[in-house]
C-alpha cells in the first residue's frame, strides 16, 4: 500500500522504494519481562514470533538495507536478561541478510553495550532515498519534506455493531510541504494507542490519513471521517 511517493507500507513496516529500505519500530523486547517485574501477567510469546512476521515482510520487500528505528529494547534504565538476548539475536539475524542501521529511541538509553559488542553505530537520524528516518521522541525544525517516525504507537479502534476492535495503524500527517509517517509498533503483544480516543502528544490534524494494518494495508480516509 503506498503511503506516499516513493514510501509503501509492507505489513507494519515503511519501504522506501527508492534505497530499497525497510524501516520498523517499537519492537520493545523484553516487555513481557517487563510486565510480568510490575506484577502484570501477560501471555508469553515466544521472540521467533517477531523473526517470523520480520522474515515475512522481508521475503515480499527484499530490502538491501533494515533501519530499525528506536525503541528496540523495553526498560529505560538497565537490560534484562531477556532483552539482552533477544535483542543480539534481532540483531544477527538482520545482519545476516540486510546491512542494518540502528537509529537510537527514547527506550533505548543503554543500549550501548550491545551496540558496542555487535560493533554497531548507533544514530539518530538516518536519511535513505530523499525520506528522512527517526524515531519521533523529538522532531526536527524545520521539517524535511518526508519524516518517517515512530514512537507513537498509533492504533484506531473500529465498531460495527456492539463490537470494536483496536487495530494497529499508519498515519500520514501533513504541515505545509511536509508530510510526516507515523508507522505502527512492532510489537506483536499491545495493538497500541487508539489515536481517536486517546491521542498522542503530537499535531494530529482532522485531514490526517490514516491506513489499518490487518491481514493487509487498507486505508480509511481521513480521521476526522473516524469520530
Amino acid at each position: 500500500m503506498k503511503l506516499c511517493e516513493g514510501v509503501v507500507a509492507v505489513d507494519v513496516a515503511c519501504y522506501i522504494e527508492a534505497s530499497k529500505t525497510l524501516v520498523i519500530s517499537d519492537v520493545h523486547i523484553g516487555l513481557e519481562e517487563s510486565l510480568n517485574k510490575q506484577g502484570v501477567l501477560v501471555p508469553k510469546r515466544p521472540f521467533t514470533e517477531v523473526l517470523d512476521r520480520l522474515q515475512t515482510i522481508m521475503d515480499v520487500a527484499k530490502p538491501t538495507t533494515v533501519v530499525l528505528n528506536g525503541d528496540i529494547k523495553d526498560q529505560f534504565g538497565s537490560i534484562g536478561p531477556q532483552e539482552w538476548r533477544n535483542v543480539k539475536k534481532l540483531i544477527d539475524y538482520i545482519q545476516q541478510k540486510a546491512k542494518l542501521v540502528v537509529v537510537k529511541g527514547n527506550h533505548d538509553t543503554v543500549l550501548d553495550p550491545i551496540a558496542k559488542d555487535r560493533n554497531l553505530s548507533l544514530v539518530t537520524s538516518y536519511n535513505a532515498g530523499g525520506m528522512t528516518i527517526m524515531h519521533g521522541d523529538t522532531l526536527p525544525d524545520p521539517l524535511p519534506k518526508v519524516l518517517i517516525i515512530g514512537h507513537y504507537h498509533p492504533a484506531v479502534r473500529l465498531r460495527e455493531d456492539r463490537k470494536s476492535e483496536l487495530y494497529k495503524c499508519f498515519l500520514k500527517i501533513t504541515q505545509g510541504k511536509s508530510t510526516i509517517i507515523v508507522q505502527p509498533s512492532f510489537n506483536t503483544l499491545k495493538e497500541g494507542s487508539d489515536v481517536i480516543n486517546n491521542p498522542p502528544d503530537l499535531a494530529v490534524p482532522a485531514k490526517t490519513e490514516v491506513f489499518v494494518v490487518d491481514k493487509q494495508v487498507l486505508p480509511f480516509g481521513r480521521l476526522a471521517d473516524l469520530v
